[in-house]
């Protein structure tokens, strides 16, 4: 039974001399009403932190707001600079910006891109069909990479709980290790190319961007691999002979 309802009806003694069991019921009262005064300031002492903090909160939360439309107001004038030098490094004299111009001005006459190097009609077109299959071939092969890299991460914890037999099967034998050697010295000229177009493209999203909008279509992973190796071949004879 809860009397809580008598907790503050108790005013004094009526008693001065009483029994043994009242005057023990007065003791245990009085302390627990020393208790009870003793609980009642700290909540008092609680509250008063309390509201301390919520005005420190209400302060934070106003400082947040104004940081927060700071970082909105700076992001909207990043973006507006950033395509300002996108639009500006599109204009500036080199051989990507050459090229895209004239397929720009390819498709602004023809109505579309060139087609595939092997039905164009002059040395410019079988020249720019080429730049953009370059293109192509590159951003799918690094997006395919990526999408393998990420794959190899999501299973790397899979693989460091293999035993050190397992992990000393899956390094490389001598041979092999001969064998990349040989093919990296065969290829150096080639990856040095795609590094060069990688960086002009892949690391510049208004490039890729500025290309769709032409019509450039990156091609999907049903594409058949047979026509993509033998244009891999037939752009690599072209560039090296």
């Amino acid at each position: 039974i809860d009397y809580t309802e008598y907790a503050t009806s108790f005013k004094r003694p009526l008693f001065k001399e009483p029994s043994r069991p009242l005057e023990i019921a007065y003791s245990h009262r009085q302390q627990m009403k020393y208790m009870q005064d003793q609980a009642c300031m700290n909540k008092d002492a609680i509250y008063a932190e309390y509201l301390e903090l919520l005005e420190k909160l209400r302060q934070k939360k106003m400082e947040l707001t104004r940081a927060t439309d700071e970082v909105k107001k700076c992001a909207q004038q990043t973006g507006a600079w950033t395509k300002k030098v996108f639009d500006l490094e599109l204009r500036e004299p080199c051989t990507w910006n050459s090229n895209y111009q004239k397929v720009k001005d390819y498709v602004r006459e023809h109505g579309s891109l060139p087609p595939n190097y092997r039905k164009t009609k002059t040395e410019e077109e079988k020249s720019l069909s080429l730049w953009l299959d370059r293109i192509r071939l590159l951003v799918k092969e690094e997006r395919r990479k990526r999408s393998e890299a990420a794959e190899v991460s999501n299973t790397q914890e899979e693989e460091d709980g293999d035993d050190d037999d397992e992990n000393e099967e899956k390094r490389p034998r001598q041979h092999e290790m001969e064998q990349e050697q040989q093919q990296h010295q065969q290829t150096k000229k080639r990856k040095r190319y795609e590094r060069k177009v990688k960086k002009s493209v892949l690391d510049y999203p208004h490039r890729l961007e500025c290309l769709e909008k032409l019509g450039l279509v990156w091609g999907d992973q049903n594409e058949n691999k047979w026509e993509a190796m033998f244009q891999k071949l037939v752009l690599y004879k072209e560039e090296y002979g």
